[in-house]
């Protein structure tokens, strides 16, 4: 059976608080704002995190948030249109965002 994707991102306070108490939440997507060739995104990482994620998510009942566009490689830093964090900055993100679902 079918589901639609529970995205924290696109519903308002009383549906999202209905959907918090009846499914599982914790899927966060993230991939780095990075140079991916002439033909392709910048945010290509996280849009195909965020694809797979609700592609998932119409077969099982679980809530998700908005992708996060940052990496931490600094060896892209060289390309266009790149934006990279450090490692702690990003994990920070990540808790916060943990913290809040919880």
């Amino acid at each position: 059976m079918a589901h639609s994707p529970v995205q924290l991102e696109r519903l308002r306070p009383a549906p999202l608080a209905a959907a918090r108490a009846g499914i599982p939440w914790g899927c966060i997507p993230f991939g780095a704002t990075e140079y991916h060739g002439r033909y392709n995104p910048v945010g290509r990482d996280s849009i195909k995190g965020h694809h797979l994620w609700t592609r998932f998510a119409e077969r099982v009942d679980v809530g998700g948030v908005p992708p996060l566009f940052y990496g931490v490689d600094s060896s892209h830093l060289s390309f266009a249109w790149t934006w990279m964090v450090e490692a702690d900055a990003l994990v920070s993100v990540l808790r916060r965002t943990l913290s809040g679902l919880e």
